[in-house]
């Protein structure tokens, strides 16, 4: 995700939980804990190839 994808789920979730309450542990995900930032990490070897 993008700073300001997760920026917008962090508004999103202010403005339908201003105090906290809902699921209180819950964290938006890292790059180090994106299953998203690994596979990109992990294509990048084929950079360059062509993608269908």
């Amino acid at each position: 995700f993008s700073p300001a994808d997760l920026e917008s789920m962090q508004w999103v979730r202010q403005v339908f939980n201003p105090k906290g309450l809902a699921n209180p542990d819950k964290i938006f995900p890292t790059p180090r804990t994106c299953g998203e930032a690994a596979n990109a990490v992990s294509m990048k070897q084929f950079a360059g190839v062509e993608q269908f």
